[in-house]
């Protein structure tokens, strides 16, 4: 629903599967399991410049430790701002 609002509203919009969909857990090319979670390389060509970020999180923040625990890391892995 967020990212449909998000586009009608021309606003750019990264929507992901799940809360910890940011990160990758398995190396790409090898497929074992990373000893540390890393941000996807998608994220990588975003210009994250100048540009403000709201993440936006299911309702499920309120009630699950762990999804607020997720919105707090991703923010400290985006680059800081400028």
């Amino acid at each position: 629903m967020g990212m449909a609002c998000g586009c009608a509203n021309d606003i750019a919009v990264l929507d992901f599967a799940g809360v910890d969909a940011w990160v990758d857990k398995i190396d790409r090319l090898t497929g074992e399991k990373l000893e540390e979670s890393r941000p996807i390389p998608e994220l990588e060509i975003v210009n994250w410049a100048d540009r403000r970020v709201n993440q936006c999180f299911d309702s499920d923040i309120v009630e699950k430790p762990s999804v607020r625990f997720q919105i707090s890391d991703c923010n400290d892995s985006l680059p800081p701002p400028g």
